[in-house]
């Protein structure tokens, strides 16, 4: 799935108020050339990679992001 600003736009989205959740560095340039937030997931990547692009945080997976949004104890951490 592409992200472009102009798909946005058909849905009446401005593509500043998107969140493109993603697992690699094609993922994030083109959230960038969209004009998106991006979120980093998974472990497609090493951490390190997204670091040295900028992104300050990767998230094991999309449900730990989601959690950590909603403020839910981590998954893993769960009984």
């Amino acid at each position: 799935t592409t992200v472009s600003a102009a798909r946005l736009l058909l849905l009446g989205v401005a593509a500043a108020d998107t969140v493109y959740v993603g697992d690699t560095l094609v993922d994030l340039e083109m959230t960038a050339a969209a004009g998106a937030s991006f979120v980093a997931v998974g472990t497609t990547m090493p951490p390190e990679a997204f670091h040295e692009a900028g992104v300050e945080r990767v998230w094991p997976g999309v449900g730990a992001w989601a959690d950590d949004l909603l403020g839910r104890p981590s998954r893993r951490a769960r009984p």
